[in-house]
């Protein structure tokens, strides 16, 4: 039997030969190795959902800053017209 840390250090394709190996002539136990494929299943599933709120945040910042600058240029626009109409040119 492999010590936890051995295990973690495995790669899938690591996991999944000594699963099979193992699987034949073992019943009980075989699920420790379906549950560490799984584990590492979430572990790659979590980063990428990290990475993509990562990425979310930064559109969210975007977009609240070309809001303000859409409400400044407008505002900018309508103290033109303002002037345009009240000076009559």
């Amino acid at each position: 039997m492999q010590s936890l840390e051995q295990i973690r250090a495995m790669s899938d394709d690591e996991v999944i030969a000594l699963y099979n190996s193992i699987a034949p002539s073992t019943s009980p136990g075989v699920s420790f190795w379906a549950d560490e494929l799984e584990r590492r299943s979430r572990e790659r599933a979590t980063a990428a959902n990290t990475l993509l709120a990562a990425e979310s945040h930064r559109l969210a910042r975007r977009s609240y800053r070309l809001t303000w600058i859409s409400s400044g240029t407008s505002i900018i626009a309508l103290v033109v017209a303002i002037i345009a109409i009240v000076t009559g040119k």
